[in-house]
């Protein structure tokens, strides 16, 4: 969460504007993942809007940042909320285990986008219930396999952390990275413990959506 503020024109005309917000590791995810929210400013006839009440019908999308839950790692957890409404107030939820035990909180992060990180657990299964009402099952996760988590803030370099499952250290693994097609770098790495850091000189890659693949080497 951020906090800041807004210099406002004096010569603003009164109105409806939009406020749109992102930071670089949401550019990962396209426009559809920014924050935006409508603002009124001036006098505004109060009659000619209704007032909207946040629906119990949602769409909701799940995007773990690896592309698939693991277990016994800590997974950063992405959900789209998508709804008829323009804007929804208040709106949280919580990921619950099979026991309804409440096992990690999902925070506002944009314009109908929550974020959560779960550890998911063996033969364990999960629903995620927003603002205490409606619950929604969980992607399964898997029990062996790779996390990427991505860092986008340096200007010069793409920082990527690896983390593996227990079956799968002191193991070889490539990662490529991709733009339409077109392979941008392809390291070798050996995994001696469960995770490890790559710095990627961001020289020679195009601005956009780099997919991040893994495989055994």
């Amino acid at each position: 969460m951020a906090e800041g503020a807004i210099t406002i024109p004096k010569k603003m005309s009164n109105g409806t504007y939009t406020l749109q917000a992102y930071t670089r590791w949401m550019q990962n995810y396209g426009e559809s993942f920014y924050f935006r929210k409508k603002l009124h400013f001036g006098l505004i006839n109060d009659t000619n809007r209704e007032a909207k009440k946040p629906t119990k019908h949602f769409s909701v999308s799940f995007h773990p940042e690896g592309g698939t839950l693991i277990e016994n790692l800590n997974n950063r957890l992405l959900i789209k909320i998508q709804t008829s409404e323009e804007e929804i107030g208040g709106i949280h939820g919580e990921i619950l285990d099979s026991k309804n035990n409440v096992v990690a909180t999902a925070m506002p992060y944009g314009s109908h986008i929550l974020s959560a990180i779960l550890n998911p657990k063996p033969k364990e299964y999960y629903t995620l219930k927003i603002n205490n009402d409606v619950s929604y099952p969980l992607p399964k996760s898997k029990s062996s396999g790779y996390l990427l988590s991505v860092n986008n803030l340096a200007q010069s370099v793409l920082s990527i952390r690896v983390l593996s499952t227990v079956d799968l250290q002191d193991s070889g693994v490539w990662l490529k990275g991709e733009m339409g097609g077109v392979t941008y770098f392809k390291r070798e790495l050996d995994l001696k413990s469960s995770s490890i850091t790559v710095n990627v000189p961001k020289d020679g890659i195009p601005f956009g959506i780099c997919l991040l693949y893994t495989s055994p080497s």
